[in-house]
């Protein structure tokens, strides 16, 4: 059973021996020994999302009485904006 305490991961290619971007899901509880040793190739999520939302907002214009386009889903319900 995986605790409260997850960490999600990515690994980037030429940081990971995989050619290709990846998630690790970590339960932070329990991890095991090769952790502390690899953790140089966790890049925590959550950083890529603040960098990814800062350069959002340097790059984008200003727009006033902006409204959020609303995603659907593959069957087209509308997805809950975050």
């Amino acid at each position: 059973e995986w605790s409260g305490n997850i960490g999600l991961y990515l690994h980037v290619f030429s940081h990971s021996s995989v050619n290709s971007l990846h998630l690790h899901i970590v339960d932070l509880d329990h991890v095991g020994p090769s952790y502390e040793v690899l953790q140089y190739k966790n890049l925590p999520l959550d950083a890529v999302i603040d960098v990814l939302q800062a350069e959002m907002r340097e790059t984008q214009p200003v727009q006033r009485n902006f409204v959020p386009h609303k995603r659907s889903n593959r069957r087209g319900k509308t997805v809950p904006q975050s």
